[in-house]
């Protein structure tokens, strides 16, 4: 019977070491890419040079990603900020704001997209 507590011991000891031997990842993996979208709080996005309604903006990152593979999307990194002026006193428009970069969020989620850094 002193061969259960012991194998409960080993079984333990195999788990742990797995676990520790995947480091957590600290860094992203951009081998696909880094899209900067700053998002205001009028319903428009700044990103790649131009200005426009966050739904173009997602429309055409949604074409964009649906032509990757797995592997691919993976590796793509998605920066969002709060545009200049944001965040200087007004309420409502860092509210707006963050209404817009949560929606966003949500369709980076629904992409597929895993790497999101907020800046």
């Amino acid at each position: 019977m002193r061969t259960a507590p012991l194998l409960h011991v080993a079984l333990g000891a195999a788990v742990f070491a797995a676990c520790a031997a995947e480091a957590p990842r600290t860094s992203f993996d951009d081998s696909a890419g880094v899209v900067v979208v700053d998002v205001g709080s009028d319903g428009f996005v700044r990103w790649e040079g131009r200005r426009e309604p966050l739904e173009a903006c997602v429309l055409t990152l949604r074409q964009r990603v649906r032509t990757m593979t797995p592997e691919q999307r993976a590796g793509l990194v998605v920066q969002l900020r709060l545009a200049g002026g944001v965040g200087s006193g007004d309420a409502d428009a860092q509210d707006r704001a963050s209404k817009d970069l949560n929606r966003m969020l949500d369709h980076l989620h629904v992409m597929g997209v895993t790497q999101v850094r907020y800046l």
